[in-house]
């Protein structure tokens, strides 16, 4: 069992800080997973829509839209997991000295 009358409350403060900031790290983690399985059907489309043994037509501008639209997207999210990152092991410091 942990006492935590023994621990300093900048501690106990640091040390959910960094809970709250690794699990948001993981969920962008899993959003950029989601983001990039996106993509890559997208390509596999557009590679299947090329096949000259296929009847249907080939991506337009509003379908490359979308995927730089996912391109953004991924941008973002990979930001964020930096900024994530560094706060993470900024209070790693703080929270486990």
């Amino acid at each position: 069992m942990i006492d935590f009358d023994q621990l300093d409350p900048a501690v106990i403060i640091a040390r959910g800080q960094y809970s709250t900031v690794r699990s948001a790290h993981e969920d962008a983690l899993k959003d950029l997973h989601i983001a990039c399985s996106k993509f890559t059907g997208f390509t596999t489309g557009i590679l299947r829509a090329a096949q000259p043994d296929k009847d249907q037509s080939f991506p337009g501008v509003e379908d490359f839209n979308k995927g730089r639209a996912l391109i953004d997207e991924i941008e973002k999210i990979v930001a964020n997991i930096e900024e994530l990152h560094k706060q993470k092991n900024s209070l790693k410091a703080l929270a486990w000295s």
